[in-house]
């Protein structure tokens, strides 16, 4: 996976990031609805890839911070927002800097690791107690999903490699100590859920 995704993601480069204007116009429409959880918090990306969100979250008073694996992603953003600290390593690695957040975003990335564990566990270790974290993957129990589950365009690895309906969701954000706060409705197959941990 880190191979997959270290050079060459998207294409990125420290200077170039695709559809980089889009991108950031769309993060800062998306952070909106977040406004009351990040300004003047901890704000975590993980899984930030060009840096967008974290942008975004820190023109809301965040002081946010951005993860993920991919280095040539992570060496855009450093380029394109200096003031902000970007981490390029795996949760594993993340996790031993015992840094903690009032709020996690991390959008379209479980589906992309192999396992959920190490996840889950940085993810519970980076969330302060009472903080939030927003999730947003591929729901396999949407009715929209083909019954086929070939023909569904989220099955394609090696870049998805789990699935998730929103009751084994909930169940295992339940065992690393987190409960739903809010789950967001959705047209297409995929879940929005904001997890408080408890």
């Amino acid at each position: 996976m880190a191979h997959h995704y270290a050079h060459n993601y998207r294409g990125a480069t420290a200077e170039f990031y695709p559809k980089a204007a889009d991108r950031r116009w769309r993060g800062f429409w998306r952070s909106l609805p977040f406004a009351h959880y990040v300004a003047r918090k901890d704000v975590l990306d993980m899984g930030c890839g060009g840096g967008f969100m974290v942008e975004a979250f820190a023109r809301l008073g965040a002081r946010a911070s951005g993860l993920d694996i991919s280095e040539n992603s992570i060496a855009y953003a450093r380029t394109r927002w200096p003031r902000y600290n970007f981490y390029c390593e795996d949760p594993v690695a993340f996790r031993k800097r015992k840094l903690t957040f009032d709020f996690v975003f991390s959008s379209e990335v479980l589906e992309h690791v192999p396992g959920p564990d190490e996840f889950m566990k940085t993810l519970a270790a980076v969330t302060r107690p009472g903080g939030f974290a927003y999730i947003s993957a591929p729901d396999a129990g949407h009715p929209a999903v083909p019954q086929d589950c070939a023909m569904w365009q989220d099955i394609c690895p090696p870049e998805h490699l789990q699935w998730f309906n929103h009751n084994n969701l909930v169940l295992l954000f339940a065992q690393y100590g987190f409960k739903v706060h809010r789950k967001y409705k959705s047209k297409s197959p995929a879940h929005s859920v904001i997890f408080q941990k408890i």
